[in-house]
């Protein structure tokens, strides 16, 4: 007898059930269609809404900026990375574009003069427990693992079995993210006055105003809105502006920065006023920008201080410092530091999840705004800052498959504002050893690939790679040598090396050949075969200045060019640490460096032969002038990263601060053009 088949079985196969995101996205970008846009906006117009009216506090502003996050969709769905995850990467936009919403709102009511009698624009409720912007400002300030654990669960209420499975990860470690993310969000939101508790978390995003109905003029206004841009056609101004700029964490926050009255390099900044009342001519700048712009003197270097002034301190997400890098206008900086796992569920055991260590980045402003980031990133381990690309806008990371044979060797390029679209992988040809110099156009750059470590001769090669492909162009630099290390200038036209006789060599890398070679004097204050002795090589950004150390010694400063050697750094000594050579400011006229202080001691009964010098356990962070040797500054401490601003003098200092790092910006100028 012929089987049957039941009239809901039938069903089934005829109706399968809503189509995924993936599916709903995919649609629209190979066929516009706008059915499925459609789909998407009634699906996740809810958790939108509810984000931006917290976000705005006006509907009306909150419904423009709806209008611009699914605008924003419409142009960037095709580079959407991971559809499955679209309600995260919409709660990211919604965030930008709220934030700029509110913002222009607030520059709209300061600058209108007020009508006699008209009312403000009606403001929605808060209770008690809306932390309104603080919210989203702490759950955007997260870890990336322990974030998008808490959208997937608490805001957009999936399972932890459905958001385990669409993160990759297993059911345990979800719920060991999820945990971690709750409690630290809550943390968190207690130090800015919202009392809320681990368990209230999920209430408070999923419910409420966390999602809200969205009106079906509103679906039917944005739909029309997006089909009408498909068609050729032009967005409304409004929205348009926010689809634009509230997309780019980055532009908003310079925008904010560009207020600002900074002069540098002679440029004349133009002072500007909100009063209507009282317009600016730009064609006649004020008196004070006037003065800020003239050249003071004859000329002559900014006059230095030795007691710097802390513009600004930031207390980082995690306890162990890395790296601190700016960009190459000096108008953002990076900071690479590890964060450790999040501990497993009770009774999870081995089999209950879990990971290991992650690279974390952020990325600031400068001057920073109220401690904001541009944007966040997890790196895979293990990495390191190399630099950003020559128009600011991608940090670019150093990913290293090491002790394999068959380990890849990757740079990672990664937006500033922390969004994914856009965000690229080069696989290099080979695994460079030392140093990245970018070109100015972006388009190549420059590393070092050498077998000559270890005091031991070897080639020593300096390659022009494609950032495109990560294939050699060219190689402008073969040369052979025995260095302990070598070092790149930033503009790549230097190349330094030091072995274990003191000899430094110095290279004009365009010209391939060697400049000079010579044995300079260390000063060594003990030389202990039997023990590694650090090196260290720091070149100014221009390779026109160097400063060599090997081991206890009194670091020598040499012209790169001529190989002259200046006076030595009075109070120099130290060991410098071997990962950190230290830093040379834009001009070369200071130089920062971390190191271990010595002491001197009669022979040690305990240790015969000992040769009398021993490190103390206190690390401390010096800063000389190179014109003169003398100290400028000395700080107890000073155990992480150090990194001059390209054209100011103003040091980041990257230390750790018990179970936090904390990043310094310290100015040395006597009289600091950008007072906050």
């Amino acid at each position: 007898m012929a089987s049957r088949t039941r009239p809901a079985d039938l069903l089934r196969q005829l109706d399968p059930g809503p189509a995924a995101d993936a599916e709903l996205l995919g649609r629209f970008v190979a066929a516009r269609d706008q059915a499925a846009f459609a789909e998407l906006v009634r699906r996740h117009g809810p958790l939108v809404l509810g984000v931006l009216r917290r976000l705005t506090g006006h509907p009306d502003d909150a419904d423009d900026a709806f209008q611009a996050v699914f605008l924003t969709l419409a142009k960037k769905a095709g580079a959407v990375r991971r559809p499955d995850l679209l309600g995260n990467w919409l709660y990211g936009v919604a965030v930008r574009v709220g934030r700029r919403a509110r913002r222009g709102a607030a520059r709209r009511r300061r600058r209108e003069v007020p009508a006699v009698n008209a009312p403000e624009p009606a403001a929605m409720d808060r209770t008690p427990f809306d932390a309104g912007p603080e919210l989203y400002e702490e759950l955007d300030r997260l870890p990336a693992w322990y974030r998008d654990a808490v959208l997937l669960c608490d805001l957009q209420g999936l399972s932890r079995a459905e958001a385990a499975k669409r993160l990759g990860v297993p059911e345990g470690t979800l719920s060991s993210r999820l945990a971690g993310g709750r409690k630290r969000l809550a943390d968190r939101l207690a130090r800015r006055g919202v009392a809320l508790s681990t368990a209230g978390v999920p209430a408070v995003l999923g419910g409420g105003r966390a999602t809200a109905a969205v009106p079906d003029e509103l679906i039917t206004k944005t739909c029309g809105l997006v089909a009408d841009w498909a068609a050729g056609g032009a967005a409304p101004a409004p929205v348009a502006r926010l689809a634009d700029g509230g997309y780019s964490m980055r532009q908003v926050m310079l925008a904010g920065v560009c207020g600002l009255v900074v002069a540098s390099a002679g440029a004349m900044v133009v002072g500007r006023t909100d009063d209507p009342a009282k317009p600016t001519d730009p064609a006649k700048p004020t008196d004070k920008a006037v003065a800020k712009a003239e050249p003071k003197g004859d000329g002559k270097p900014v006059a230095l201080t030795d007691r710097p002034r802390l513009r600004h301190a930031i207390d980082l997400e995690f306890p162990a410092p890395g790296q601190v890098v700016w960009s190459p206008d000096g108008a953002a900086f990076a900071v690479r530091g590890v964060v450790p796992p999040p501990p497993l569920p009770a009774g999870a055991g081995f089999g209950g999840g879990g990971f290991g260590p992650q690279n974390v980045l952020s990325v600031y402003p400068y001057p920073v705004v109220d401690d904001n980031k541009l944007g966040a990133q997890v790196l895979y381990t293990p990495s390191r800052l190399v630099g950003f690309t020559s128009n600011g806008k991608q940090v670019i990371t150093d990913l290293r498959e090491s002790g394999l044979v068959s380990g890849k060797h990757q740079l990672f390029y990664a937006n500033v504002d922390g969004s994914n679209e856009g965000n690229r992988t080069v696989e290099l040809d080979a695994d460079p050893t030392t140093g990245y110099a970018f070109a100015p156009d972006g388009k190549t750059f420059r590393t070092v690939y050498t077998e000559a470590f270890a005091n031991k001769p070897g080639r020593v090669e300096v390659r022009e790679v494609s950032t495109e492909t990560g294939r050699t162009v060219r190689v402008p630099l073969t040369a052979e040598g025995a260095f302990g290390v070598v070092a790149l200038s930033a503009n790549g036209k230097r190349l330094a090396g030091i072995g274990a006789d003191d000899r430094v060599t110095v290279y004009d890398v365009d010209a391939g050949k060697e400049l000079w070679s010579k044995v300079v004097d260390l000063k060594r204050l003990a030389a202990d075969p039997k023990v590694y002795q650090p090196f260290g090589v720091a070149l100014s950004p221009d390779g026109g200045l160097l400063v060599a150390s090997h081991g206890l010694c009194i670091p020598a400063v040499l012209d790169a060019t001529t190989g002259e050697q200046a006076a030595g750094l009075e109070g120099a000594e130290h060991v410098q640490l071997p990962s950190q050579p230290g830093s040379l400011s834009a001009d070369g006229r200071l130089f920062a460096a971390a190191g271990l202080k010595t002491i001197r001691r009669d022979d040690d009964p305990k240790r015969p032969g000992s040769n009398n010098a021993y490190p103390d356990v206190n690390h401390f962070l010096t800063v000389w002038d190179t014109r003169t040797g003398k100290v400028v500054k000395t700080w107890r401490g000073g155990r992480g990263d150090v990194a001059f601003h390209p054209s100011k003098p103003v040091l980041a200092i990257l230390e750790p601060n018990g179970e936090k790092a904390r990043l310094g910006l310290w100015d040395f100028a006597a009289e600091g053009p950008d007072k906050k």
